[in-house]
């Protein structure tokens, strides 16, 4: 997880290939429903965790960046063992409230 964290905050944004080898791909994520804080992005890194198999071997990890102050913010890791899609709208709120990201 160590080498995932320092990748995103390497280039939170990496988009095309493989460049980095601990992440996947990146996606920019819509944000859920009446949020859209100013002057921020939502992204999902996706990662291989080599040491499991199925659902569980693609982790997905969801930030937000500050634009303003180039900061990167965790708000979660899943995998598709634990969840079949993204996480709902619902549950991604309740998250951002305690992660205190403003709407």
């Amino acid at each position: 997880m160590t080498d995932v964290i320092d990748a995103i905050m390497a280039a939170p944004r990496q988009i095309q290939g493989h460049p980095l080898q601990a992440i996947d791909k990146f996606v920019q994520e819509p944000w859920p429903s009446k949020y859209d804080p100013e002057d921020c992005e939502f992204w999902k890194a996706y990662f291989i965790l080599p040491w499991e198999s199925g659902a569980r071997r693609l982790g997905r990890l969801m930030y937000m960046i500050h634009e303003p102050t180039q900061t990167v913010i965790g708000v979660l890791v899943y995998t598709h063992a634990e969840y079949q899609t993204r996480p709902n709208d619902k549950y991604l709120k309740g998250v951002f409230r305690e992660a205190d990201v403003p709407r």
